[in-house]
């Protein structure tokens, strides 16, 4: 009988033994996990840091088209000499950029910037924002012109959802030119600007109406719809955060980056649009300071076509691959502009090359294959572009666990 207990006994004392040893290894196993975690977060907050604190190197790689990820030997969205903090380059981000429709030839490898930013064993993405965007959608368009004089335009935030309370400026910028769109370029562009302001309501919208303006105007434009276009300029302010946005009926005729003092547009002489030149070497330069609103600026063409003896040093550059693209420079950018709008003919119709000096849509930018990661870090800062409120976002994980 007592043979028995005894084996009873250390039965027990080795069930206790067991589960004390897997409690301790439990409690091990999730001391490392919690220690890499933590170190997963060191490494998110120093790449976040770096990546929005400095301008990287060279600082101009923004508006230098010629510096690439191959010869850049240091990555940060900073604009160079700011005072303060998390105050970001647009130009630098507008590198970052590369929409679904129109990809972007000065579009930096994500797999270099990981390099340079030592995350060989990480993978990341950066995501930017506005804090909330404009859209605009007309509501009365005059029969002669086809231009627009009214517009819905909803404000929505960064989740998606409509945003009450939101100032909202938009500069109807029509233009024109009597000569239209003949056989002989250049011609004289001639422009006029109607401003509207309204608040938007609880749904998020608000109605801009240039009506009465527009009527005032009217006898002063050519009589045919030809020789007409516009474009719209928004910008919004709400306690405080400010955004910009744009509409224009011909914004899909070409598709259009402005980076630094470049326009960069896609050049294919057997896709739309077909024939498409500039009617004037100048462009509208679109301000959000309201003393000045429009400003023309002399612009430069650095290629067009597929002759590379005429092609300058950022021709090169943009022309690497296998695609073609136009290239023009604009002789001055004013620091605050939002926009870039140069005037050509398309089908023997006047049109708006319309580009905006900030994305217009949420950006995604880094090494974006599906995270599986069970260990994830995401961290959020609010950054200022020119003035206007973003909000970026890192994702880092580890490729191994």
């Amino acid at each position: 009988m007592y043979a028995a207990l005894e084996y009873v006994a250390i039965g027990l004392v080795a069930v206790v033994l067991v589960i004390s040893t897997l409690s301790s290894m439990h409690a091990l196993v999730q001391g490392v996990k919690l220690v890499e975690s933590e170190q997963l977060y060191t490494v998110a907050e120093r790449v976040l840091n770096k990546v929005l604190l400095t301008p990287g190197r060279p600082i101009n790689w923004g508006t230098d088209l010629t510096i690439t990820e191959d010869n850049m030997t240091d990555f940060g969205l900073a604009l160079a000499g700011s005072q303060e903090p998390y105050v970001l380059d647009p130009d630098k981000l507008m590198r970052l950029v590369n929409y679904s429709w129109f990809g972007n030839p000065a579009f930096l490898d994500p797999r270099r910037v990981a390099s340079l930013l030592k995350l060989e064993d990480y993978g990341f993405t950066l995501e930017f924002a506005p804090l909330f965007t404009l859209r605009a959608t007309p509501l009365a368009v005059d029969p002669d012109t086809g231009v627009a004089v009214q517009f819905k335009v909803t404000a929505i935030n960064y989740e998606d959802m409509p945003l009450a309370n939101v100032n909202v400026t938009g500069l109807l910028l029509v233009l024109y030119s009597e000569d239209g769109c003949g056989l002989s370029t250049p011609a004289d562009v001639s422009y006029a600007l109607l401003r509207d302001s309204e608040i938007t309501g609880i749904d998020g919208s608000c109605i801009l109406d240039y009506s009465s303006g527009f009527e005032a105007l009217k006898p002063s434009l050519p009589s045919s719809g030809d020789k007409v276009t516009y474009v719209l300029i928004l910008y919004g302010e709400w306690y405080g955060y400010r955004t910009t946005s744009h509409y224009a009926p011909d914004q899909g005729a070409l598709d259009v980056y402005l980076i630094g003092p470049y326009v960069i547009a896609e050049y294919a002489v057997d896709a739309p649009p077909y024939g498409a030149v500039l009617l004037k070497d100048e462009a509208f330069e679109a301000l959000p300071d309201y003393s000045k609103l429009v400003e023309v600026q002399k612009v430069v063409i650095e290629c067009v076509g597929d002759d590379p003896g005429d092609w300058t040093p950022a021709c090169r550059v943009l022309n690497r691959g296998a695609k073609l693209y136009q290239l023009y420079r604009l002789e001055h950018v004013e620091r605050l502009a939002s926009h870039a709008i140069l005037v050509g003919c398309r089908q023997g119709r006047l049109f708006a090359y319309v580009a905006s000096k900030y994305p217009v849509e949420p950006v995604r930018y880094g090494l974006l294959e599906e995270v599986h990661a069970a260990n994830l870090v995401v961290l959020t800062r609010l950054v200022q572009v020119s003035g206007y409120s973003y909000a970026v976002r890192l994702y880092l994980w580890r490729w191994r666990e």
